[in-house]
């Protein structure tokens, strides 16, 4: 029985989306350092942005998880999707310059509406 869809279909497909998605990276033609930039940014773009994709997948799945075991309690589940779902998907030559960070974990609000980068639980408890 043979798969639907064939691994080197959808590693092309992958490759081919993340291209598309990377639009955003392109520089004028003029500049040559823009255009090295550019580049950089959709060459980069095809490795992170299938990574981010898998992560925000995966994030939406355990917090739909966090959300059905708490009995629907946002306060909880709201983070989660919020870590896994914002931040940047392509990379963009900004910040290959070093001009912007690159965010794979996105941001979460905190109770007074405040956005803060989300980050992993201490060691503590």
């Amino acid at each position: 029985m043979q798969p639907i869809i064939s691994t080197r279909r959808a590693l092309v497909a992958g490759i081919a989306l993340s291209l598309v998605v990377a639009g955003g990276a392109r520089a004028e033609a003029s500049d040559s350092e823009g255009v090295g930039y550019g580049i950089g940014a959709a060459l980069c773009s095809i490795v992170y942005g299938p990574a981010k994709i898998v992560y925000a997948l995966l994030g939406s799945v355990v917090g739909a998880g966090a959300w059905a075991v708490t009995g629907g309690d946002d306060q909880i589940s709201t983070p989660i999707f919020e870590s896994a779902l914002y931040g940047d998907y392509v990379v963009t030559p900004d910040v290959l310059r070093g001009e912007r960070p690159l965010e794979f974990v996105g941001r979460t609000s905190d109770a007074e509406g405040r956005e803060q980068v989300a980050s992993p639980p201490s060691d503590g408890f």
